[in-house]
């Protein structure tokens, strides 16, 4: 394995709500918001009703690249 690509492999492939609050720099409730709005998705694990919300990397890559691309 090459160090070039050791990086990426120690990333997460998901992030709780407050963690990708903190890499977007926003609050846990507009993370709730986005989600709400279909903006942001994100996968329920443990349950229908009292799972945890994780949102994928790869969601975040797209929600920012979207969000770059839009941008005034």
């Amino acid at each position: 394995m090459s160090t070039a690509t050791a990086p990426i492999l120690r990333e997460r492939l998901f992030y709780t709500r407050q963690e990708t609050a903190d890499l977007l720099r926003v609050s846990v409730g507009t993370v709730d918001n986005l989600i709400e709005r279909g903006e942001l998705h994100f996968r329920r694990v443990g349950g229908a009703i009292r799972g945890r919300v994780l949102i994928p990397r790869t969601e975040l890559v797209r929600f920012c690249q979207v969000a770059e691309a839009t941008k005034g």
